[in-house]
């Protein structure tokens, strides 16, 4: 896909460089992750920023549970 805005582009480089290491994280694993980092950061994090970060969580939530429901 071109013209990717920069983070996606970001997000494609980071999924390769997974695949390359064969590590094993899975959707759960990412949920867990976002969980520990917004708690470690929330101090330092704006509300909306906080809101969007909850939503993002709340949407791969979502997905991990659909998955494991099919």
């Amino acid at each position: 896909m071109e013209n990717y805005p920069p983070v996606l582009s970001q997000f494609e480089v980071q999924a390769k460089m997974l695949d390359f290491a064969e590590d094993s994280s899975n959707l759960e694993d990412a949920i867990a992750m976002l969980a520990g980092w917004i708690e470690m950061a929330e101090p330092r994090l704006q509300q909306h920023d906080i809101a969007a970060l909850i939503c993002i969580g709340g949407t791969l939530y979502r997905e991990s549970r659909r998955r494991r429901l099919t």
